[in-house]
């Protein structure tokens, strides 16, 4: 979580609180019922709003572009036999920089002070649950408490009236005009209300319209309580009489209502009793539905209020040099950057460095800032580890790649050579096409959409069982992202299966997927035929994929995760302008591999 999504959340919840204390006081003089409704609403939405938000967090970078079939689909070729490039980096420092997480701080501020308010909370509705176990019974939902100084309800699941010992001296009125004001309360299950209120307040304890708008709900409920006790007959002077000689300094606990718990609040409720010649007709079945629908756009409008950074801003996209929170790593970026631009002459040069754990942005350059990337091969590893998590296949899978080529009707999809027989650690490792077609279809169009999507990779739809179109897109190609979305994607083999952005975790994939995957990864780098092997660094375990788009300009990708055993980065490297037979294995490999061992403090 970092500042941009608290800001969103804050600005979301912001704008119903507001609409909903705007609402209520637009409505004076109608019945306290329908204000009630109204601010039930806005405290529900803001939870609603929050509960959404750290479930289903921003998207970074999602871009989705649909292109024509095109079976020219380059099939890259493994390095056999070739010399793995390897030029002297210059010394970095002694050790690398710690990042110092800015979101992880407010996440942490955020939560401790909701924790702070749900613990007083807690104690609060213990408190309430030793009151109770100390009264006298009088009747099925009355009772008397000696420590209480005036009449309120108490309890959540199984509320009770309870009465002061000095109800005893009350008149038979006043006790009849006490007990319509409670039971009032009990009908209308202000005590759960009550408790909406102070969940939301745990939850915003920062702002303060959630304060004010709980304040505001509390006194509702009294007034409604106040209207039912008047619709018995009872003339609105007579019954402030009677207020008046209840109102004592009454206890206010969590998961009680007090009849009378404040002199300022008691002026307010009096005044508006005495102030109209009837009381207004309660919130009926039409007004309810009126007002749900009301609240219910004012929360779609608050959701889909677009709060997100502004096109250039550098956490959701790999902007120009010198982006992160890591000056180190920014400094290493920016020198490996140069040179590949100088080494391929490249048209574009693209990297994003996270912190593998919490998903930090360390470092990013992007010569097209915001431009997509077709993922090509680099996204092959997300669809298997989908079908890893389905029970579809294991590591030792075997399927059959032919002669390197699968006809579908006229047109093919091809391999870079042929390959036979291949398990899923092979088909990673050399990066076959026809194997990966193979793997879809097993996993079927809806799985492969619905999975990518929870990786935060959208592809269009739909996408049928077993077509070519399917298998096209499950290698990566007519699938558009950014660099940042797919580094973020490939941490989720780093964090168990989680993916992590903004602060925020969602379960993608189970954790027993994430760890064969990250295996099937090292294996793409380490294995004989593996198109990653310029990635290697020496003493260093690299997990990680090579990727080639021959578009134009062609596109060579790298993503990997290093130490393998226990990943601390996720590097992106890609490459545009390159020639696409040297591709990512050639290319964008060699400089992740620089950038990873200047990191690890592993070069000379």
């Amino acid at each position: 979580m970092d500042l941009s999504f608290m800001l969103s959340i804050v600005v979301r919840v912001s704008v119903v609180f507001g609409a909903g204390l705007a609402a209520a006081a637009l409505l004076p003089r109608a019945s306290a019922s329908y204000r009630r409704a109204i601010l039930l609403c806005a405290l529900g939405a803001a939870l609603a709003l929050g509960g959404f938000a750290l479930a289903v967090p921003d998207r970074p970078g999602l871009a989705v572009v649909p292109s024509p079939l095109d079976t020219r689909i380059f099939a890259e070729a493994a390095l056999i036999g070739a010399a793995l490039p390897r030029v002297a980096s210059a010394a970095p420092d002694s050790l690398p920089a710690s990042a110092w997480d800015p979101g992880a701080v407010l996440v942490a501020l955020w939560l401790a002070g909701s924790f702070a308010a749900l613990l007083r909370l807690g104690v609060g509705l213990w408190r309430v649950r030793r009151l109770l176990r100390r009264v006298t019974p009088l009747d099925a939902d009355v009772a008397e408490s000696p420590d209480v100084e005036g009449p309120l309800v108490a309890g959540l699941l199984k509320p009770r009236i309870l009465l002061p010992r000095s109800a005893r001296g009350w008149s038979a009125e006043r006790l009849k005009l006490v007990f319509a004001h409670e039971r009032a309360h009990l009908t209308g299950r202000d005590g759960l209300w009550s408790l909406l209120a102070e969940l939301t307040c745990a939850a915003y304890w920062f702002h303060p319209l959630s304060w004010l708008v709980a304040r505001r709900l509390r006194r509702e409920c009294e007034l409604l309580a106040d209207e039912a006790v008047v619709r018995e007959g009872v003339t609105p002077s007579s019954y402030a009489e009677h207020l008046l000689g209840v109102a004592r300094a009454a206890i206010a606990r969590p998961g009680t209502i007090a009849m009378a718990a404040g002199r300022s609040e008691l002026s307010r409720r009096i005044h508006a009793l005495v102030a109209r010649e009837r009381v207004p007709a309660r919130l009926g079945g039409v007004g309810l539905s009126l007002t749900c629908s009301a609240a219910l756009l004012v929360l779609a409008a608050a959701a889909c209020l677009d709060t997100a950074r502004p096109p250039a801003a550098p956490s959701t996209r790999a902007a120009s040099a010198g982006q992160g929170t890591d000056r180190r790593a920014r400094a290493i970026v920016d020198e490996e950057v140069a040179r590949a631009r100088t080494e391929w002459q490249a048209s574009r040069v693209a990297v994003v460095v996270l912190a593998a754990r919490s998903g930090a942005v360390l470092a990013a350059h992007d010569d097209a800032a915001g431009a997509p990337v077709e993922p090509a091969s680099a996204l092959k590893p997300l669809v298997v580890s989908l079908a890893l998590d389905a029970g579809q296949i294991t590591p030792e899978s075997r399927f059959d790649c032919g002669d390197g080529a699968r006809a579908y009707g006229a047109e093919q999809l091809r391999d870079a050579r042929p390959y036979g027989e291949l398990s899923v650690s092979e088909i990673v490792a050399v990066s076959s096409n026809v194997g990966m077609s193979r793997i879809f279809d097993g996993l079927g169009g809806r799985r492969l959409h619905d999975g990518l999507s929870q990786f935060a990779i959208e592809t269009p739809e739909p996408i049928d069982d077993g077509s070519l179109r399917g298998a096209v897109l499950a290698i990566g190609h007519g699938v558009s992202t950014t660099p940042l979305a797919l580094a973020r994607a490939y941490s989720v083999f780093a964090n168990g299966g989680e993916y992590v952005a903004a602060g925020a975790r969602r379960r993608v994939i189970g954790a027993a997927a994430a760890e064969r995957t990250l295996a099937l990864l090292e294996g793409a780098v380490t294995a004989e035929r593996a198109t990653g092997r310029a990635a290697q660094i020496p003493g260093v375990r690299v997990a990680g994929k090579t990727g080639t788009s021959d578009g134009e300009p062609a596109f060579a990708t790298f993503v990997g995760l290093i130490p393998a055993e226990r990943p601390e980065y996720v590097i992106y490297v890609g490459i545009a302008g390159v020639d696409p037979n040297l591709g990512g294995s050639k290319t964008a490999a060699p400089v992740f591999a620089r950038i990873g061992e200047r990191l690890l403090g592993k070069s000379g």
